[in-house]
């Protein structure tokens, strides 16, 4: 032994953690050629290291020193499996011992499946024991051991969810095995473990497709298709798989669920969308019809500023029938008319829409004031006559229609005795304006005594009213009251 190795290890004996002792007799040994003693030295130090990392990185160590001693190959894979077993990421020692057991596939694995055994043994935490899972999956695919890869590569992802690596290998797999369902299932899983956005939103539709094209599978599409949505609500294909997803839930018979998908269009005032919702709920009433209501108003207003009043006419009506109270009828038929009368000029279409209107809002004037003016266009009529007899009843505005109706009467030829109501004629004419308007004398002129004679002759009285029949309707007692009780006649 050399005075330097000799001075070197007594201090190495007397402090072990002497760094700068430890480092000067490796380099000491590595220089005359003693690659033994010094991997002796390093393994030696690895093994009083408490820091996990630290002893890894100086296992690692000893075994390059011996990477060109072959009676030396199998210390090295020990060495090198120990550093791998303290720290599983230590990239250059996987890398030393692939290259080493490259040449034998079962001697690569063995080695792992003792590093996973010593990992499960020290309970290391299950990432670690994953990741050998996964390297054990890969070794027995690149055996052709399919099953046996798949193994171990469903043991790494069940481990650990998140183990892409181990996802990928496991879907190619299957892929190649045309194992379909399980491709899809493990996509899912894929799709759910990737963190970046874009990459997900691709794994998502890779599944959307092969569940709808391959697997025949439309709920499960339906599914991956609202995952995407989720991810990406104004996507650039966000439009498009919108409509998708809703004619897909239609199949389905999700009606409802068919219209929400489509809601968003609808506020932005998209007539496709709208047109859709509306054919969706058409007849359904299953269907969601705050939406469809929506969708008709939303129709209405683009046909209309758009000039298709024709259109706008169609809508609104489907949108009166598709509403239920009168409160919420009035306006869509108050709409409808003015459309009608006051853009299209519909004299027909329009009154029947005014008197719809007047009938569904009746303390409503509105309807009725357009509908005398519609019909004022058209020249006196019973129509109009009705109209304004009705508006005439208007305590404001009711003398200035009574008036208008009086006149239209006369126009219709219809006499003033049809305008007067018999009650109403006591109120015209007092009892005391009749004599002044008949005078006694001109009653005798004309009505002359003779000519009362011929009009009724004695003989004719007595037949009329029999003399018995007089007495039994009249008591001589009580012609004795009446004659008493009877005014004075006037003098002729």
């Amino acid at each position: 032994m050399d005075p330097t190795t000799r001075e070197l290890m007594a201090r190495l004996r007397e402090s072990p953690g002497d760094v700068a002792a430890y480092e000067r007799l490796k380099a000491h040994y590595l220089a005359r050629g003693d690659r033994l003693a010094a991997a002796d030295l390093v393994e030696g130090w690895a093994a009083r290291r408490i820091d996990r990392i630290e002893a890894s990185q100086a296992y690692v160590e000893a075994a390059q020193c011996l990477a060109d001693l072959p009676r030396e190959a199998a210390r090295c894979i020990d060495l090198l499996e120990l550093a791998l077993t303290l720290h599983p990421g230590h990239v250059l020692a996987g890398e030393l011992l692939a290259r080493r057991l490259a040449a034998d596939p079962q001697a690569w694995i063995r080695s792992l499946e003792r590093r996973r055994d010593t990992l499960v043994r020290a309970s290391r935490p299950e990432a670690e024991v994953a990741e050998l899972e996964y390297q054990l999956g890969e070794a027995w695919a690149a055996q052709g051991n399919a099953e046996r890869a798949a193994h171990h590569l469903r043991a790494a992802y069940e481990l650990v969810p998140t183990h892409l690596p181990a996802l990928r290998a496991a879907r190619r797999l299957a892929l190649e095995a045309g194992r379909l369902e399980a491709v899809a299932e493990l996509l899912e899983r894929e799709a759910r473990a990737e963190e970046d956005r874009d990459v997900k939103i691709a794994l998502y539709e890779e599944l959307r497709a092969l569940r709808e094209r391959e697997l025949r599978d439309l709920p499960g599409a339906i599914d991956a298709a609202r995952a995407m949505l989720a991810l990406a609500p104004e996507g650039p294909r966000s439009d498009e798989l919108r409509f998708w997803l809703s004619d897909a839930l239609h199949v389905e018979g999700r009606v409802a669920e068919a219209m929400r998908v489509l809601a968003p269009f609808v506020e932005h005032g998209d007539e496709k969308a709208c047109r859709r919702l509306v054919e969706l709920s058409e007849g359904r009433p299953d269907a969601d019809f705050a939406l469809r209501v929506l969708a008709l108003e939303t129709l209405a207003a683009l046909y209309e500023s758009g000039g298709r009043l024709e259109a706008a006419v169609a809508a609104l009506e489907k949108l009166s029938k598709s509403l239920v109270t009168r409160e919420e009828k009035a306006p869509v038929a108050a709409q409808l008319a003015t459309l009608l009368v006051e853009k299209i000029g519909d004299r027909a279409r329009g009154e029947r829409a005014l008197r719809v209107w007047a009938e569904i809002a009746p303390d409503d004037r509105r309807p009725l004031h357009a509908l005398a003016a519609l019909l004022e266009g058209a020249g006196p009529s019973e129509a109009l006559l009705d109209v304004l007899r009705t508006l005439a009843a208007d305590p404001v505005e009711g003398p200035r229609y009574e008036r208008r109706a009086l006149e239209v009467a006369r126009a219709l030829g219809m006499g003033p005795a049809e305008e007067v109501d018999p009650s109403e004629v006591e109120e015209l004419v007092e009892p005391d304006e009749v004599e002044e308007l008949v005078e006694p004398d001109d009653v005798e002129e004309l009505v002359e005594p003779d000519d009362v004679e011929e009009l009724v002759e004695p003989d004719d009285v007595e037949e009329l009213v029999d003399a018995d029949e007089v007495e039994e309707l009249v008591e001589p007692d009580e012609v004795e009251e009446l004659e008493d009780d009877a005014p004075p006649r006037r003098a002729r």
